[in-house]
């Protein structure tokens, strides 16, 4: 569909009652077009086109994944202390004089190779503002945005003993459920709704940004229920100046536990994405300009991840 961009002047001059009217409106096409969705053969074409620009990357990441090693640490006790609960075991070289005859709880990382007892959970936020759609014929981000959605559903697909995950969309309108936990599309016809779901919401939703919201949630939302380790991807097309976030605020909201691997991934490579990415603390936010480049983002957060378990 061809989009006409209002320019910002012009919006200020809409009233408050047409607003409102034209959200009511969005909100009712939107839910036609919910009614609507369903497969035919169109959608599986436009699916094919869509994986076939991201088969290589998806056989990647699965090799990535299927690397990944348990993270959990274990409460163990640490023997030969100097200080804790007095060791039964070692009475006899208490009375011998030694000091080291105490034990304490400690948390211990798993050995290498050690199977996972709990998935590891992973939560993606992805950007369905209004943005997305509107200047998806200027640099195809929408249309990245899909692939990156692709990649991501069918690379999982066959781990879900070692990963859980969700995915949600962030907008002008609020956060919108794509996948549920432990509800991951079961074969084509379900992932195809999710990339109909995903464009939809976009095509109809209010401008505006939810994007630090979706980064509270997120890390809520992956914490809700005892994981291995825990990732949260914040993905955005960069237009967050716009809406007064700044580099400290997304920080914040990224930063809130530090149980969660929380990331920031751009999906859009200009000098903007670049210094906003620069500000932030090094290695959580990634500017990438295609979905291909993902699969080596997520092989540094899992190394990264890993090394933090090991500390």
């Amino acid at each position: 569909h061809k989009v006409h961009q209002a320019p910002a002047e012009e919006k200020q001059k809409v009233s408050a009652e047409a607003r409102a009217a034209a959200r009511q409106m969005a909100r009712a096409a939107l839910a036609k077009r919910l009614e609507e969705i369903s497969m035919h053969p169109g959608q599986s074409a436009v699916y094919d086109r869509i994986l076939g620009n991201v088969q290589h990357e998806i056989s990647q990441l699965r090799t990535v994944l299927q690397s990944v090693h348990a993270s959990a640490r274990e409460r163990t006790w640490m023997r030969q202390q100097i200080t804790g609960e007095l060791d039964d075991s070692r009475l006899v070289e208490g009375l011998a004089g030694e000091k080291a005859v105490f034990k304490r709880r400690a948390e211990d990382p798993p050995p290498p190779g050690a199977p996972q007892q709990k998935p590891k959970r992973l939560h993606f936020a992805l950007d369905v503002s209004a943005s997305m759609y509107r200047f998806n014929g200027v640099d195809r981000r929408l249309e990245r945005m899909t692939q990156l959605a692709v990649l991501v559903m069918e690379a999982l697909q066959g781990f879900e003993h070692k990963y859980e995950y969700c995915m949600m969309g962030h907008s002008g309108d609020g956060l919108v459920s794509l996948v549920k936990f432990g509800q991951p599309p079961a074969n084509r016809k379900e992932r195809i709704q999710v990339l109909e779901l995903l464009v939809a919401h976009s095509q109809y939703c209010m401008s505006g940004d939810s994007t630090l919201r979706a980064a509270q949630q997120s890390i809520q939302d992956v914490l809700a229920t005892p994981g291995d380790d825990y990732f949260s991807f914040l993905v955005s097309d960069a237009n967050l100046g716009q809406y007064n976030i700044t580099p400290a605020s997304l920080a914040g909201a990224l930063a809130a536990d530090k149980r969660v691997n929380a990331h920031a991934v751009l999906l859009c490579d200009n000098e903007d994405a670049q210094e906003f990415a620069e500000n932030m603390p090094s290695g959580t936010a990634h500017v990438i300009s295609e979905p291909s480049q993902l699969p080596l983002i997520f092989q540094r957060i899992f190394t990264s991840a890993v090394l933090k378990a090991k500390m």
